[in-house]
């Protein structure tokens, strides 16, 4: 019998109208003791508050909430505020829960861990054909991890701790349960005003608020759930495939946050300069894949968001996972530090293109 039996669900929408009733109502099909799904419309301007709408017509157990722009962290914060679940749970709104999942949910509230990872895939058109489905799993030799643990693999970027760690996506806040009280009591000692996330930061917030989550209570438990959850469609997202020039400025906003980190304690410096140079390695990286003409004023770009760092990552800052196989970004980081821009764009269009055309031969 289940002792934490309600769920809140919390989805920030912002122009979501293709996507958002799909989200809503894969969510519905949870079958929990009490359930309730909270919209915060982050100040769309499409007809994402008109779709809600409708379905709240017809279903009480969905809340809608508006507020002007102010981003994901905001309204995920904003959603939080308003639960009233013992358990929370984040979708975006362009993912949606995949179906049958009520049996694994209601085992996760009822697995005294604080929080619960469920797999995920990586597209609609995975659910067909993804291991998980069709036939019985090999036993796990994990089942359960300490905060501590996971937030180690974290900071390093290696979860080979866990078996079959590619289908768990261990830095989101989707694709897992969180137990509210746990959230509740980090608010308080959160270095972010009492929020769970560093408001107006666009990009990876979510890792900033799991490292910190998992800083601030080192004893407590992570179970693994072998049951898939989530789909995160990543032909619907809006954000995964777009390179933003205004990304690399925000590498500043990034590093200001993980500085706050490392004053209130849940980060030595260190630490926090192997997180931000793992960030800038990203950031890089979705540069040069999703630009073919490498422009002039990228230039300007990254030579000006790494000056303005506090404090500017050394080579030997960057965790050898996010360099790649035998370390090969290594030249082009080097590259990218002494600002040599364009260099480190081409040399690093050159081993991505390798890559693909060796995974294309497999």
């Amino acid at each position: 019998m289940l002792v934490d039996s309600s769920l809140s669900v919390i989805i920030p929408a912002y122009q979501a109208e293709k996507t958002i009733a799909r989200a809503i109502k894969s969510v519905l099909t949870i079958d929990v003791d009490s359930l309730e799904v909270i919209v915060v419309n982050d100040g769309s301007t499409d007809s994402t508050s008109e779709m809600v709408r409708s379905i709240v017509s017809f279903d009480k157990r969905v809340n809608l909430i508006e507020q002007s722009n102010s981003g994901r962290s905001v309204a995920r914060d904003v959603g939080f505020r308003a639960a009233t679940g013992d358990w929370i749970m984040f979708v975006d709104a362009d993912d949606f829960l995949l179906p049958d999942v009520s049996s694994a949910v209601q085992q996760g509230m009822n697995s005294g861990s604080e929080i619960v990872l469920f797999p995920f895939v990586h597209s609609f058109s995975q659910i067909g054909t993804n291991r998980y489905f069709g036939g019985k799993r090999a036993l796990r030799a994990v089942s359960a991890l300490s905060f501590g643990d996971l937030r180690e693999a974290c900071l390093n970027f290696n979860f080979d701790c866990v078996p079959y760690s590619n289908e768990y996506q261990f830095n989101a806040v989707w694709s897992r349960l969180y137990r509210r009280d746990l959230l509740l009591e980090f608010s308080l000692k959160s270095p972010w005003n009492k929020l769970l996330f560093p408001a107006g930061i666009k990009f990876s917030e979510d890792r900033l608020f799991n490292i910190a989550l998992l800083s601030v209570f080192p004893g407590g438990t992570v179970s693994l759930s072998d049951t898939p959850l989530y789909c995160w469609d990543l032909d619907a997202s809006g954000t995964t495939g777009i390179f933003r020039e205004t990304d690399v400025a925000r590498l500043v906003d990034y590093s200001l946050a993980i500085n706050q980190l490392i004053t209130a304690n849940f980060l030595s410096q260190s630490e926090g300069n192997r997180v931000l140079a793992a960030e800038i390695s990203n950031q890089f990286k979705r540069f040069v894949r999703l630009n073919d003409v490498f422009a002039s004023k990228f230039q300007d770009l990254w030579i000006d968001a790494l000056a303005a760092l506090e404090t500017n990552p050394k080579l030997s800052d960057f965790p050898s996972a996010v360099l790649g196989p035998f370390q090969i970004l290594i030249p082009s980081i080097l590259l990218l530090l002494k600002g040599r821009i364009k260099c480190a764009y081409w040399l690093e269009k050159a081993v991505f293109n390798l890559q693909k055309l060796i995974s294309s031969q497999f």
